[in-house]
């Protein structure tokens, strides 16, 4: 679906319904999360709304998508121009696939991976990158998704009065 997004998003959202009806769970966090994927360029808040009921799905179930959202939602704050929010939230991601052996599945999530590290890093000055990565890098999971709901509520909030 490259360069046809607005197609993807539909069918996601086509896909969402059905599985809303059927009440498959991970069906609804997959479509959500691909939905939320394919609005990652999108201004306002949609994408970032997918994500996140796509991670309380995914965190509910226990699955290790959660790690994917949370990627996605720090390639947005990296992209809103919150280096340190998305930095931290990838440090801490990339030592939790460390520790567990878990490595990116699909060399699109790398490439995008790589893609945000790098540009903060252009943004950042190294001390401030370094310190950032070294925090996040010792964050657990779960205080990774509350800094990244905590950046959610920031962009709604500020969505809400522009």
């Amino acid at each position: 679906y490259a360069g046809r997004s607005a197609l993807a998003r539909e069918l996601c959202s086509e896909a969402l319904v059905g599985f809303r009806q059927t009440g498959r769970i991970i069906g609804i966090a997959g479509a959500l999360f691909y939905r939320g994927l394919f609005g990652m360029d999108l201004p306002g808040i949609a994408a970032l709304d997918d994500l996140t009921e796509s991670l309380h799905l995914w965190q509910r179930i226990g699955a290790v998508h959660t790690l994917d959202c949370l990627q996605a939602i720090a390639t947005i704050a990296i992209e809103r121009n919150h280096e340190t929010t998305g930095l931290s939230l990838l440090a801490a991601i990339d030592a939790y696939r460390q520790t567990n052996q878990q490595p990116l599945r699909l060399k699109r999530f790398q490439q995008s991976f790589a893609n945000a590290v790098l540009r903060a890093q252009v943004q950042l000055a190294p001390p401030e990158f370094d310190a950032c990565w070294q925090s996040g890098s010792a964050m657990a999971i779960e205080d990774a998704v509350a800094e990244a709901l905590v950046f959610v509520t920031l962009e709604r909030s500020r969505a809400r009065t522009a």
